[in-house]
C-alpha cells in the first residue's frame, strides 16, 4: 500500500462523495468541501412540509440497471433506501392530461392531435 495521504474533495455531488468512499477505503484521509447546506449535488433533493417524499432538484435518476451506482450503494449499507417506483407520465395539452406510457398512447396522442403527417416527424 501506498503512503497514506491527505487529499481535498471539492463537491459532495454523487461523483465527489464516490471518490471520497474509494480514497477512505484506500486509506487515505480525506476532506469534502461542499458549498451547498446538504450533501448530492445535482442528485439532492428538497421536500415540501406536507409531503413524506423529496422532490430531486434537477432530473437526476438512477435506472435498475446502473450496476456501479447500485454496488456502491449495496456496499453502503443503502440499499433498503433505494427505491424504483412506477412512474406515470402524462403530457397536458389544450386544457386535458393525455397519458404517454405506452407507445400506443404516444401514437394515439400524436394521431389525434397532430395528424398523421407528425407521426413521421415526432419518429412515431
Amino acid at each position: 500500500m501506498t503512503e497514506p495521504k491527505q487529499i481535498a474533495i471539492v463537491g459532495a455531488g454523487v461523483a465527489g462523495l464516490a471518490a471520497a468512499y474509494d480514497l477512505r477505503q484506500a486509506g487515505h484521509d480525506v476532506t469534502i468541501y461542499e458549498a451547498a447546506p446538504e450533501v448530492g449535488g445535482l442528485a439532492a433533493g428538497f421536500k415540501a412540509p406536507h409531503w413524506d417524499w423529496t422532490l430531486e432538484k434537477f432530473y437526476h435518476h438512477w435506472f435498475q440497471g446502473d450496476k456501479h451506482i447500485l454496488g456502491l450503494i449495496e456496499r453502503l449499507g443503502w440499499s433498503d433506501q433505494v427505491v424504483f417506483p412506477r412512474p406515470y407520465t402524462v403530457v397536458y395539452y389544450k386544457d386535458k392530461f393525455y397519458p404517454l406510457d405506452s407507445y400506443s398512447q404516444a401514437f394515439t396522442f400524436t394521431l389525434r392531435n397532430f395528424g398523421p403527417v407528425n407521426l413521421v416527424r415526432f419518429g412515431l
